[in-house]
């Protein structure tokens, strides 16, 4: 669903979070026993219960006094494990998830993954909170929409014989009421969008530009660069390095430097991408070799560098104007100001946890959820009959 990529989106560019944090309620969670290897999945009838060792209905929570209940926590706390089981996959071909990985400040990831669903489950709270206040509902084709989305999953059920919300369950960790309250939540999410930064309150193009230059650290520049990779004769290097000084002296010393520096570039810079980029390079922090970024983000626009060395060669930087189609970042920007808009409001909440929350062991949850998924539809193990009274016969 949309609003799960944009929510887990806003979580990794840190435009989700929360603050002041008070615990609340004294419910004491009781998770069965199992063994994943014989899991008889028939008799889970709660699976919240079965991964949380609570019902499903249990707030977890509260939001300005709404319950955020184990239910919807579970829901983000399996999809962000299996998020980061599929990046793990992606990056280094293994499906385990590195439970022992510090992500900064002492904080282990089992903790990231359990304060970052409480964010995205707050944040969603409070999407339908604002949806309610603005009496938001779905439209009678967005629930037909979403009808067709679950005759759909129904249908894929079928193949493996699960009723749609035991589909719903292994796929995602929902069942069907909450999979609708969800996809109410994303139109609505979109149409609150639509009325705070659409029409004629959209963005403007100075609005886009600005939020591109000072929120996203991005910038355009022109560069010369006496490429130096693959070379080791160290008087070769030298005379690369020769040219590069060359090349700045004359730019220091001419009446119209930016026009001489178009005419240098294009005939002494040896940057491949120079072809397809002859007006320039339009990069964000962290796309640049740090070098070239710390001198770019430097200099004031309309100026050059000096003589610049990176593991590239020797680079002559000029900083121009960010000149870009603002409609190409207009959903971006959109996107980014309405995330800012959700956290400040849930900022400005009172949340409420409860020891349920404050004590749940992700690892041993999304162990449990694996585990169910593995052993769904799978017969119970039997175990073997004892032998009959008398029966002193010892298998061959």
């Amino acid at each position: 669903m949309k609003l799960t990529k944009r929510l887990l989106g806003l979580l990794l560019c840190g435009l989700l979070l929360l603050c002041g944090l008070t615990a609340c309620g004294e419910i004491e969670a009781k998770l069965p026993e199992y063994d994943p290897d014989t899991l008889d999945t028939t008799t889970i009838t709660d699976l919240t219960e079965f991964l949380m060792g609570v019902p499903g209905d249990t707030a977890v929570a509260t939001l300005d006094g709404v319950d955020i209940t184990a239910d919807e926590l579970v829901y983000w706390l399996v999809a962000y494990c299996d998020s980061i089981k599929q990046s793990a996959y992606q990056s280094t071909g293994s499906l385990t998830i590195p439970w022992d990985a510090d992500m900064g400040d002492g904080v282990m990831l089992e903790t990231h993954i359990r304060e970052g669903a409480l964010e995205l489950a707050v944040t969603q709270c409070m999407v339908s909170q604002m949806a309610e206040k603005d009496s938001i509902a779905m439209t009678t084709e967005q629930q037909d929409q979403v009808q067709q989305v679950l005759d759909s999953i129904a249908a894929e059920g079928q193949q493996i014989g699960a009723t749609l919300d035991q589909y719903l369950e292994l796929s995602i960790a929902l069942d069907e009421e909450l999979f609708r309250w969800n996809w109410e939540c994303d139109f609505a999410y979109d149409t609150l969008t639509q009325s705070r930064f659409g029409g004629e309150n959209a963005p403007t193009a100075e609005d886009i530009l600005s939020w591109l230059e000072e929120e996203q650290g991005c910038y355009r520049v022109k560069h010369i660069l006496i490429n130096t990779q693959g070379i080791t004769d160290a008087e070769k290097i030298k005379e690369k390095r020769t040219l590069a000084e060359d090349l700045l002296s004359q730019l220091l010393a001419a009446e119209d430097p930016i026009a001489l520096f178009d005419e240098l570039m294009h005939r002494y810079s040896e940057d491949p991408g120079l072809a397809t980029s002859p007006d320039g390079y339009v990069a964000y922090p962290g796309q640049m070799v740090s070098e070239f970024e710390t001198t770019a983000q430097a200099l004031e626009v309309g100026t050059f560098s000096d003589v610049v060395t990176s593991d590239y060669g020797y680079h002559i930087i000029l900083r121009l104007p960010l000149d870009v189609d603002t409609a190409q970042y207009e959903e971006d920007y959109v996107n980014a100001a309405m995330g800012q808009l959700v956290a400040g409001l849930v900022e400005q909440a009172e949340l409420k946890t409860t020891k349920i929350y404050d004590e749940v062991d992700v690892k041993d949850l999304y162990e449990r959820m694996t585990a169910y998924r593995t052993r769904f539809g799978q017969p119970p193990v039997e175990e073997e009959p004892a032998p009959a009274e008398g029966d002193s016969s010892v298998a061959e």
